[in-house]
């Protein structure tokens, strides 16, 4: 059974002392966007050796907001953040978080991509120098197990060499946080199972939050599971 996030609109938001050890530590957290609170109020801390951390939630629940936070793509409007030591309220902080994240959205098939290709293109996507590149796509396609699928097309691939692919590509410079939204979700049983001992594999050497609608599941490759419920304060 999941834990529950503390996540409450009127909520006082306790005073967050910079963290030690923690992998993130957040306290009255909440996301403003449009005149709508998509994420209210949220008070949890993951440490890191935590293994992988799951973030349970209807649609709608805050998930996306949660994840835009974290990794660093919008400031709190309420609250305090710290993400591997760094003040997400600041705009270095929110800079620096950036590019140490991973983050890795409900996956797409990219026409016109091999396995190689797509995680090639990410590399320079993010950045990577190009003396570096070659070597941190190999990494890649070894860590989600690809070597035997370079040179197959994204769109054909099976489900579960397009999913570890995607999962490549968006972890091809070896973040120190990696945000897994959704991928988990609306996928075979066989693939979602797969995916998880992925996840596990990943949580051992990084920090890794793992959102989804299905507990159960996140259950399987997470060693907590909390509980992100009425994200959304018009209930919309």
């Amino acid at each position: 059974m999941g834990e529950s996030l503390e996540h409450d609109a009127s909520a006082h938001s306790p005073t967050v002392t910079k963290p030690g050890r923690a992998a993130i530590l957040a306290s009255g957290l909440g996301l403003c966007h449009r005149g709508k609170w998509p994420l209210r109020s949220v008070t949890f801390s993951v440490d890191t050796s935590a293994g992988a951390v799951g973030i349970a939630g209807a649609h709608g629940s805050g998930k996306t907001a949660l994840f835009a936070l974290l990794g660093g793509f919008a400031p709190p409007a309420r609250g305090e953040l710290w993400v591997l030591g760094k003040d997400m309220r600041t705009y270095r902080g929110r800079d620096t978080i950036r590019r140490r994240v991973g983050l890795i959205p409900p996956p797409g098939r990219p026409l016109g991509f091999t396995v190689l290709e797509l995680v090639t293109h990410a590399a320079w996507l993010l950045g990577l120098p190009v003396s570096h590149r070659r070597a941190s796509v190999a990494g890649a396609l070894q860590r989600l197990q690809l070597a035997n699928w370079v040179s197959a097309s994204i769109n054909a691939a099976p489900d579960d060499v397009a999913l570890r692919a995607w999962l490549a590509a968006c972890t091809v410079h070896e973040p120190d946080l990696i945000l897994v939204d959704g991928l988990l979700d609306g996928i075979a049983e066989d693939d979602a199972l797969a995916m998880a001992g992925c996840l596990r594999s990943l949580a051992v050497s990084t920090a890794l939050l793992v959102a989804g609608r299905d507990a159960a599941r996140l259950a399987r490759c997470c060693a907590r599971v909390f509980t992100l419920t009425d994200g959304i304060a018009d209930g919309g």
